[in-house]
Formats: C-alpha cells, sequence, structure tokens
C-alpha cells in the first residue's frame, strides 16, 4: 500500500470518527442543547464521502493542497478551480471577481476555507455565505504537482475520478482551437485511446497562443483534472482540464515522423519483434472503406483489417499507408488508431472466387471475396440492407457497408441463385483444447459486406415452381375440387328429384299396363268362356225339346267351362296379389307355390339348377302361371303322389320342367277344346306369349311332363340381376 492510499485509508478512517460524533439533531435534544457543533474536515476525502445531505448541512472545511486547475472564462464570467492534497482532488470556488481569483494559478501551494456543498454531481466547497460567495484562499508558495494516478481503460468512466489528477495515454487524434467574444481562445485536443476518444482542454488564454499542430498522431501522456459529463446525476462522458501544453508529454513523434519507419507486410504484423508495443507502418490496396470507422486492404501477402477514424474519402482501389497499433479483436488481427496516407490511385481489386468451407475456414478474414449462393430472405432495414444466404448446408447473411445504408438494393426473388462480391469476416470464439496443443482462436461463422449495389449479380431466376405458387396452386386445387363436389351434390340431388319424377311415371305405367294385362286376361279368358257358355245355354234351350242326350253334352261342357272359368279367376287374383314374385322372383314363387300345395295329400318338390337371377317380368309371370295350371292339373287329374317342379337357369334359355308319377292321358283326346281341358290351351297360349317352345309329354298308365323352353336374349342374360 502506497502512502496515497494510507492517507485516504486514515481520511476515511477521521471521517468517520466525526460523523459519529455530531451531536443529534432531533427536535426534542434540540430542547435541552444548544445547536450542534460541526467538526472540520481537513482533508479532501472527508468531503468527497460525504451524503448528499450532509454535504449540504455546511461542514466547515479547511484544506491544504496544489493548485492543479483554474481558469477564468470573461465570456461565460465563469471560475474553475481545482485543489489537490494527499487524499485526492476537489473543486472549490475562489471567488466572483477577476481580482480575487486572478491572483490563483496552478502550481501554487494554498489554504482555502469554506464549507461543504453539494455540486452538479459530487460534493464541493464554497464560500461560508449565500451561494456564490468565494472561499478564502491563501498562497502559501508553490509546490510541484503531486504524483497522477494512471488510469486504466476500465477506469476511465468512474465517477469516484471526479476532480482527481489523472495520467491517460493515446493518440492525438485532432487539435482545434476555439475563440469568444472576450477571450482569446481554448485549446482542445483530440486522442484516442484503448477504451475510447478522450478530450483534452487547456483553460482559455488570455494571450493567444500557436496552435500545437505539430501533436496530431502523435502518441502523447495527458496529465490533468478527471471532469466527468453529466446529465440528471449520472455520468455520460469524460474529459480532462489541462493546465498548459507542458503536461501533454509527446511519447511518440507524430504521424509524419511514424510513415517513415520501415513498411511490414500483413501476414508478418502479428511476428516477434522486440517492439512489439510500438506502431507499425503498413502498406497496401483499399479493398473497403467506411468513413469514421473501418479501412481494409490487400498487399501481396494477405489482407489486414483497420479501425480509425480517418473521414477522408478512399475508394477500393486506392494504395494508401497505415501507421496504427497492432492488436487483436476476437482473435483477428488489426490496427488500432490507425492514420491513413493516400499515395495513389489504381482499378478496384478482384475478389477471390472461394467456397462457403473456405469463408468458413477464417483464411480469408477481412479479404474481398466472391460468393454464389441461393436468397433465403431480403430484410430491408431503415440502417441497412441484409441478405440470407445459403450454399450448401451453410447459411450465411450479407449486408452493405456503413456510409450506404440508403443505397437502392436490387429487388430479388426468393429461391434465385445470386453472386456477391465483398470483404469477409469471420466470428472467431476461443476453443481451449486438450494438452499438449494450446488454446486457440477458432471461426464459427462469418458474414459478408458488401461495398455497393453492383457486388450483386443475379446468377439463376427460381424456378416457376415456388412455394408460394405451390400454395396457391394447392388452394385452387382445393378450390376446384369444392366447387366440383359442390356441383356433384347438386347433380345428385337434381338426379334424384328426377328420379322420383321418373319412378312416378314408371308406376303408372306400370299400373297402366297391368290394367291392361288384367283386361285382356279377362277379355281372352272370362269374357270368352261366358260367351262360349252363353253359346252353349243357347244351344241347350234350343235343343231340349228334340234332343236331350245333346242338352245334356252342351250343359256339361258349359259346366266345364264355369269351372275353368272359376280357376282362371282364382289365378288372376293370386297373380296380383302374388308379392313373392315381386320381391324374390320367380324361383322364391314357385317354391312358396310348393309348399302351398303341400297341404293338400300330394307332395309337390321344387328345384332349381343354373345361377337363379331375376328374368324379365314377362317370362316371370307366364311360367308362373304355366307351373300352377300344371302343378293344379297333376294334383286334380293324375291320381300321382309327386309332382317335381324343376327350373333351369340356362346362360341362353330358361326351361321349365312339371313332371309327376301319375296315371297319365292321351294328348290327342284332351288337346282339342271339346274335350273341357282348357288349361293346356292357356298353357301354350302363355307360351307363345313368350316365343317359347311348349311340349307336353304322356300316356295312360305313365308319367306326365310338360317342358316349357323360353329363349332369353342376349342383354338379358348379361344384365341379369343375381339372386343370393
Amino acid at each position: 500500500m502506497n502512502w496515497l492510499s494510507k492517507i485516504k485509508l486514515a481520511g476515511s478512517c477521521l471521517t468517520a470518527v466525526s460523523l459519529l460524533a455530531w451531536p443529534s439533531d432531533s427536535p426534542a435534544q434540540g430542547a435541552a442543547f444548544a445547536a450542534p457543533t460541526l467538526s472540520v474536515l481537513t482533508n479532501v476525502v472527508q468531503v468527497k464521502r460525504l451524503s448528499q445531505r450532509e454535504a449540504e448541512r455546511h461542514h466547515p472545511v479547511r484544506l491544504r493542497g496544489v493548485v492543479t486547475y483554474f481558469e477564468w472564462n470573461p465570456d461565460w464570467q465563469l471560475f474553475t478551480a481545482n485543489l489537490q492534497d494527499e487524499t485526492g482532488g476537489i473543486s472549490f470556488s475562489p471567488g466572483q471577481t477577476a481580482a480575487d481569483a486572478l491572483k490563483l494559478k496552478p502550481g501554487q501551494l494554498v489554504e482555502i476555507e469554506g464549507v461543504s456543498a453539494q455540486g452538479s454531481f459530487a460534493p464541493e466547497v464554497r464560500g461560508p455565505g449565500k451561494f456564490g460567495s468565494p472561499v478564502r484562499a491563501k498562497v502559501l508558495g508553490s509546490a510541484p504537482h503531486p504524483e497522477p494516478q494512471v488510469l486504466t481503460p476500465e477506469e476511465m468512466a468512474n465517477p469516484f475520478n471526479q476532480d482527481e489528477w489523472v495520467e491517460v495515454k493515446g493518440v492525438v487524434r485532432r487539435v482545434t482551437a476555439r475563440a469568444g467574444p472576450k477571450a482569446k481562445g481554448r485549446i482542445m485536443v483530440d486522442f484516442s485511446t484503448a477504451s475510447g476518444t478522450f478530450r483534452a482542454m487547456m483553460p482559455t488564454q488570455t494571450t493567444p497562443i500557436k496552435t500545437p499542430s505539430h501533436l496530431v498522431g502523435a502518441v502523447v501522456t495527458v496529465r490533468g483534472v478527471f471532469a466527468g459529463i453529466y446529465q440528471k446525476r449520472r455520468i455520460v462522458g469524460a474529459h480532462l482540464m489541462v493546465s498548459s501544453l507542458d503536461h501533454i508529454i509527446v511519447d511518440e513523434a507524430g504521424a509524419d515522423a511514424a510513415f517513415k519507419l520501415p513498411q511490414l507486410t500483413a501476414s508478418s504484423l502479428m511476428q516477434f519483434r522486440p517492439d512489439m508495443a510500438s506502431r507499425v507502418h503498413v502498406n497496401g490496396v483499399v479493398t473497403l472503406f467506411e468513413p469514421g470507422s473501418h479501412l481494409y486492404l490487400r498487399d501481396n501477402t494477405g489482407a489486414l483489417r483497420i479501425e480509425t477514424p480517418e473521414t477522408s474519402p478512399f475508394r477500393p482501389g486506392d494504395r494508401v499507408d497505415v501507421v496504427g497499433f497492432p492488436a487483436f479483436s476476437d482473435g483477428a488481427p488489426l490496427l488500432l488508431n490507425a492514420f491513413v496516407k493516400k499515395t495513389g490511385g489504381g482499378p478496384p481489386p478482384q475478389p477471390r472466387s472461394i467456397s462457403v468451407t473456405q469463408a468458413s475456414s477464417g483464411e480469408f478474414d477481412g479479404d474481398l471475396v466472391r460468393l454464389d449462393g441461393v436468397l433465403l430472405d431480403q430484410l430491408k432495414r431503415p440502417e441497412n440492407v441484409i441478405l440470407m444466404l445459403q450454399s450448401g448446408d451453410t447459411v450465411f447473411s450479407a449486408h452493405f457497408a456503413e456510409g450506404q445504408a440508403n443505397t437502392n438494393a436490387p429487388s430479388l426473388m426468393l429461391d434465385s441463385w445470386v453472386q456477391i462480391s465483398g470483404v469477409c469476416l469471420n466470428q472467431f470464439r476461443y476453443s481451449p483444447e486438450p494438452r499438449p496443443k494450446p488454446p486457440q482462436w477458432r471461426p464459427v461463422s462469418f458474414h459478408v459486406v458488401l461495398r455497393s449495389p453492383r457486388d450483386i449479380v443475379l446468377l439463376r431466376e427460381p424456378p416457376w415452381w415456388t412455394p408460394e405458387r405451390i400454395l396457391w396452386g394447392m388452394c385452387l386445387l382445393a378450390a376446384s375440387i369444392f366447387v366440383v363436389l359442390a356441383w356433384g351434390v347438386s347433380l345428385r340431388r337434381q338426379v334424384a328429384g328426377q328420379t322420383r319424377v321418373i319412378q312416378q311415371k314408371v308406376q303408372r305405367e306400370v299400373l297402366m299396363e297391368e290394367r291392361s294385362r288384367i283386361a285382356r286376361d279377362l277379355h281372352d279368358t272370362l269374357e270368352q268362356q261366358l260367351a262360349l257358355i252363353g253359346v252353349q245355354i243357347d244351344s241347350s234351350l234350343a235343343r231340349l225339346a228334340e234332343s236331350p242326350e245333346l242338352v245334356r253334352k252342351s250343359l256339361e261342357l258349359a259346366l266345364a267351362v264355369v269351372r275353368h272359368t272359376h280357376e282362371e279367376a282364382r289365378r288372376s287374383v293370386w297373380d296380383l296379389r302374388s308379392v313373392a314374385l315381386e320381391q324374390g322372383g320367380l324361383g322364391v314363387a314357385l317354391r312358396q307355390l310348393a309348399a302351398a300345395d303341400n297341404a293338400t295329400q300330394r307332395k309337390v318338390e321344387f328345384t332349381t339348377t343354373g345361377q337363379t337371377r331375376r328374368l324379365p317380368a314377362l317370362v316371370e309371370t307366364n311360367l308362373m302361371r304355366i307351373a300352377q295350371e300344371a302343378v293344379t292339373n297333376a294334383i286334380k287329374h293324375s291320381g300321382g303322389s309327386l309332382v317335381d317342379v324343376n327350373l333351369d337357369y340356362g346362360q341362353r334359355e330358361i326351361t321349365l320342367r312339371v313332371r309327376d308319377n301319375g296315371r297319365g292321358f292321351d294328348p290327342e283326346k284332351v288337346m282339342p277344346a271339346s274335350s273341357g281341358r282348357f288349361g293346356l290351351m292357356g298353357m301354350r297360349e302363355r307360351a307363345e306369349k313368350m316365343n317359347a317352345v311348349f311340349s307336353l309329354s304322356s300316356q295312360p298308365g305313365q308319367a306326365t311332363e310338360i317342358k316349357v323352353v323360353v329363349p332369353l336374349p342376349d342383354s338379358t342374360s348379361e344384365n341379369a340381376i343375381p339372386m343370393s
């Protein structure tokens, strides 16, 4: 611990003891005791450690130290003075008149008396009277300036350095002079440090001095009073108040001398040299320039990034000399606080065509390159335009250089294949490796800085079937499918309505056809047979007196006709009421017929062969009537015990066989109408209606078989509906 720190610690302890010794200022105690007496503060650290409330209590202050800065500004009618003792520095108000104030000079040993007060940011010393009254200052002699506190980059923004005598190193960027109506001028020196840019201000001069332009580019050590720039009691910046040019010490000559140093190449910049901390001199061709920020150049060995506040225009292709301090920034070499001087011109350098793998390796960091990729997105921001591209599995970005924010970037369609040219910048990450390999900075990503819209070249437009168009196509297809489905539903409803109308028409036509069929049946059977009965009765009445035997035969014939008419009427009624024929077809109806006739003492068996299916209504109705007539005749007249009914479904024809095991008869005797057997005639007539072949096989004492073969048209057999 040095003597300055010990003094500060002792002052802090003394301040704490003095604060504990202060009597209470409560009303209850004030009534019993006199007003408390505040202890005198005798060093700077005691004053600076006062809280805002305590500083406003106006503690008496008596300090002895060296004046580090003094200024009288006649334009503002403002005095500025600072004092430094062994514990620190503080500002004080030297007075209101020039006669009182101008007695003080930097380097004087003085003793001041006043009271504590809260300044715009930190505590200060004022006169004991009303606001603005001067402190009592007594000059004791001259004294050397105290040893300055060297500020590191981390301490440059520490508010506790307010009013302290400090030392900062940097490179002078600019020297300017500012004069007022009454003042002769103020010298301002802007210089760059490792933590940013600072300004050193010398006091207003009563006599003009020459502006020290020779300092530009020099490496200097600046000693002065740290003065913060504050807003709402918060530090937002800082500058140094330097009492004279003697406190700006030149460590290295200005830029003109630095440009005479031997030239280094970009590849050898970070190689070992005995003077690694000194400035270096490089030469190359400009590839990209961002005014006030960065300059990128290339020589025969590689590329280099340079941080410079230069605003003079440099164009790609210009040959320049650069002096600056070599350093590393996130794994990439660069020059800091650099000065640039143009030495010649030339055509813009040509970019190097590389792949994304080479760009990701870090080998071309800071170099002018050319890359191909597919445009994924184009983001237009007020401050810049950003392109997102992809090449292979690597996605990278490209944006325009500073100063090109309002550039008219070409409007490109997404998924276009483009070629870009610009400076490749890698991002590095510190990656420690297991021993024996040393830790390394490894590139993790890269982006490209474009110089102008001409650095973007369209190689190939995107395919017509972009995702957006595919989506629109799918939407149109879905809409078309919806329209077709809606049209199908509407058409189905229309078809259903038309079907109902057709069904109603068909039902009416079927009803009319059935009525016509009934009328034909009545006309063909009942009406003719009734007419025959009437003729027989009339004939019998005419012959009643002449030939009773003939009359008897006529009446017997009439009786037979009546019986047959009765059977025909019964069959017609049964046919009208045959639900089985309508719903189940001919096979189901014949099976029910066999079951009904089995109620008698005769056994009726029904069998089918072939593929059972529905037949035309005319065929089913007539075959049903023929089978019914044949079974009835067999039961009544054959005297047999079994009637076999077989229905054969062939491909081209339908065959119906009705066979009994009765006594048989002579077909020659029963076929004529005079025999009274009208059933055979009706069966034959029905077969003729179907264009069928009717045959009868019977002899006395043998079985009787009736066979009907109905030919079917091709359309009937192909479109027949199978029966389960």
